[in-house]
């Protein structure tokens, strides 16, 4: 996972970034509108399943704050840019705002900005718009406590030391 981690969001993460004022109401970076189509974009990243998904860890928060606190503005335009872009497409295509349409309506326009994303080439310190949504919200996801203990076998506190164990009774190792 490392690897697809920036460094301005490994600097959020070490910084301890929470989404306690996005999930107060209190949005530092999007409008409501852009909130709800970030929320919408990490749902269908990371949907719940049998572990829990983006929105039950508060990822769009998390979202919110890093691109206020820790994101270059370069990146923050980028991001900005992509969802006037994002909210346009989805009217002309669709017309009605993305946070809108069905999960499958969501799941087509994300594919092909996926698409998209992998083929364009970037200057350095920039990506496009989906790399950068994708990038927090797997990063707000496993960073989060609930997605860790869900996903990564987290032992928060650990137990007695045990030098000898057979690595396939975990699922991951941190």
């Amino acid at each position: 996972m490392g690897g697809t981690l920036s460094i301005p969001m490994v600097n959020g993460i070490l910084s301890g970034c929470t989404p306690t004022s996005a999930e107060a109401g209190k949005l530092v970076f999007f409008n409501q509108q852009e909130f709800a189509s970030i929320s919408a974009m990490a749902d269908r990243i990371l949907p719940a399943t049998a572990t829990p998904g983006a929105l039950d860890v508060g990822v769009p928060g998390f979202i919110d704050i890093m691109l206020q606190d820790v994101y270059p503005e370069k990146l923050q335009t980028i991001v900005r840019e992509g969802l006037v872009d994002l909210e346009s497409q989805s009217q002309e295509q669709h017309g009605k705002g993305f946070s809108a349409l069905s999960a499958d309506q969501q799941d087509g326009m994300l594919t092909v900005m996926e698409e998209k994303a992998i083929e364009a080439p970037s200057a350095p310190g920039e990506k496009p718009f989906f790399s950068i949504i994708k990038e927090l919200t797997i990063g707000g996801f496993f960073t989060s406590e609930e997605g860790a203990r869900a996903t990564l076998d987290v032992a928060p506190i650990p137990g007695r030391f045990d030098a000898c164990i057979p690595l396939d009774s975990k699922t991951a190792y941190i």
